[in-house]
């Protein structure tokens, strides 16, 4: 797993992200749209980062959180850590 930080992120790229629902890891690859906000496009649908599993890091200088985003480098490698996750969760 990477914590990539919201500045880091390239638009046009594919990353690999988790959503938590009901106590459920679920993972997703998602594109990077940078817009006037940072969106995530998948299956047509657009996201924000608040949708996926990230940090919350504090706030800088200017007001601006600082955020990392958890992304791995491939969706097997996703999926075993949801598993584990998943397995702990219950």
């Amino acid at each position: 797993m990477n914590n990539i930080e919201i500045k880091d992120l390239e638009s046009g790229k594919q990353y690999i992200v988790v959503h938590i629902e009901n106590n459920t890891c679920i993972p997703y690859i998602v594109k990077c749209l940078k817009l006037k906000d940072i969106l995530f496009l998948s299956n047509n649908k657009k996201y924000t980062i608040d949708y996926f599993f990230h940090e919350n890091r504090g706030i800088d200088f200017y007001g601006n959180r600082f955020i990392l985003l958890n992304c791995w480098d491939s969706i097997d490698e996703c999926n075993k850590w949801c598993e584990f996750e998943n397995k702990i969760r219950q």
